[in-house]
């Protein structure tokens, strides 16, 4: 179950592989890079794959759904999609086939990068 991914105060982004696609496409690292570096503590990303993903191809969590449930249930199951979930566990954002641009596009509208001092 989801259930458990939900817990806290922050968004939750699953990033869907297509259930067929051996490793993340180049879109779902470019948004996993920006989101762990310019979100963090505002959202917490997901990879959602249909076969374990090797640690070289993915440096984030997997959620591996073998039997193809979770991605059947976000009608993710035949490409990439992204789904951005609010705290209160409606949907903010959907994107299917994955669309960098629009996804950064709604979150600077509505998310506010966190600051880091380097």
């Amino acid at each position: 179950s989801l259930v458990n991914y939900f817990r806290g105060t922050e968004h939750v982004l699953f990033l869907f592989m297509g259930l067929c696609d051996a490793k993340p496409s180049p879109e779902l690292k470019q948004i996993q890079d920006r989101i762990s570096k310019d979100y963090a503590g505002l959202i917490r990303s997901y990879l959602v794959a249909g076969t374990p993903v090797a640690s070289s191809d993915w440096s984030g969590p997997v959620i591996v759904s073998i039997d193809g449930a979770i991605h059947r249930r976000y009608g993710a199951d035949k490409e990439g999609a992204l789904y951005l979930i609010r705290p209160d566990h409606h949907i903010a954002f959907r994107s299917q086939p994955v669309d960098v641009g629009l996804f950064f596009d709604y979150l600077s509208g509505h998310l506010v990068p966190t600051l880091s001092y380097v």
